[in-house]
């Protein structure tokens, strides 16, 4: 039976922040290794069986996968289509300072944030489904795997396994 694992990658300095990060590379913040212990930690005591470990490139979900690897003895499997969509200009920002500098677009933002491009970057669903077929190509393998994530890429995987358009 196949068994898909999403967890979210430990907290940044930039989470903290409230700075959108998108494809930003940002490392871990000391809490974020914490929560990365804790969460590999976890896995062992609940004693999940994990065949695979993937991880975007990111530095966040990189370093959070490896305190997962080094507690099963699996390698992290980097996969660059696993990565976060781009927020474009407002990468960077705090959500204060997009109200500032893009009054006009913040404000439409959260009617529409889906398929909101106003920020120059990607939205949600025009990541096309082909795209995010990877992670039901994973699925349809049987393989119980593990994948720290980001919040965009939590919904396009779940949008692709379940079919949606």
């Amino acid at each position: 039976m196949t068994k898909l694992y999403l967890v979210r990658h430990g907290q940044t300095d930039s989470n903290a922040c409230g700075i959108y990060q998108g494809q930003t590379n940002s490392p871990l913040s000391s809490l974020g290794h914490k929560q990365a212990q804790l969460l590999a930690k976890e896995i062992v005591h609940q004693e999940l069986v994990i065949d695979k470990l993937y991880s975007s490139p990111a530095g966040r979900a990189q370093q959070t996968a490896e305190y997962v690897s080094n507690a099963i003895g699996k390698e992290v499997i980097l996969d660059s289509g696993l990565q976060e969509i781009n927020l474009g200009n407002w990468e960077g920002y705090t959500w204060e300072q997009i109200c500032e500098d893009y009054p006009d677009a913040s404000c439409t933002y959260h009617e529409n944030w889906w398929t909101f491009d106003g920020h120059g970057g990607e939205y949600l669903y025009a990541v096309p489904l082909e795209d995010t077929s990877r992670c039901s190509a994973y699925f349809r393998r049987g393989e119980k795997y593990v994948h720290p994530c980001f919040k965009a890429v939590f919904l396009l995987e779940m949008r692709d396994i379940e079919g949606k358009e």
